[in-house]
C-alpha cells in the first residue's frame, strides 16, 4: 500500500541521515578597520612614455590597524605600482602582513588595486599563521586620507570577512 511505501521510505531515510558524515561548516566573521601607514622604503622609481607613467617597486611602509580583534595590530606593506600622471589611473598591487594585538598571529596574503583618478582601492586576499593557522580572509581595501592631526604618511581602511575553519 502506499501508507506502507512512505513509512518504509522515511526509515530508510533516516538510516541514511544517521549514516552520513557531520559535515564542518566554516563561520564567517566580518571585519573592518582603519589604517595608518609610515614608509619606512619608497622603492625604486622610473618614468616612461616621457615621463607620464610613473613605476614603482618595491614601497615598503610599516602600519597599525584598529577595529577590533581580528584586525587591530602592527602590519608591513609592500606595494607596486604603474601610475598615468596624466590621467590618475592605473594598477597596484603588493603584500600585507599582520600581527594582532589579541592574539598569537595574524594575516598574510596579497591585494591588487586599481587607480581612477588617483584614488585607488582594490581587494586582498589573506591566509592565518601562529593561532589563526588555516583561516582565510577576504577584503576591500581603499584609500581614505588622513584625518586632520593624524601624524602618518597615509591612510586606508578595509572591510570584509574572515573565514574560520570548520571544527
Amino acid at each position: 500500500s502506499m501508507k506502507r511505501s512512505m513509512a518504509i521510505l522515511a526509515v530508510v531515510a533516516f538510516f541514511f541521515a544517521l549514516a552520513a558524515p557531520a559535515s564542518a561548516t566554516t563561520t564567517r566573521i566580518p571585519v573592518s578597520a582603519t589604517e595608518t601607514y609610515r614608509v619606512i622604503d619608497g622603492g625604486r622609481t622610473w618614468f616612461s612614455n616621457e615621463g607620464r607613467i610613473m613605476h614603482v617597486r618595491g614601497w615598503t611602509a610599516v602600519s597599525e590597524a584598529e577595529g577590533g580583534n581580528y584586525v587591530t595590530g602592527d602590519g608591513l606593506l609592500t606595494a607596486s605600482w604603474n601610475l598615468d600622471l596624466a590621467t590618475g589611473d592605473g594598477t597596484m598591487w603588493g603584500t600585507a602582513s599582520y600581527v594582532l594585538d589579541a592574539f598569537d598571529g595574524g594575516f598574510a596574503g596579497s591585494w591588487t588595486a586599481t587607480f581612477e583618478g588617483f584614488a585607488w582601492s582594490g581587494r586582498g586576499v589573506y591566509q592565518g599563521f601562529g593561532e589563526l593557522h588555516a583561516w582565510q580572509g577576504r577584503v576591500a581595501v581603499w584609500a581614505t586620507g588622513c584625518a586632520p592631526g593624524v601624524t602618518a604618511d597615509g591612510c586606508d581602511a578595509f572591510a570584509g570577512y574572515y573565514f574560520r575553519p570548520g571544527e
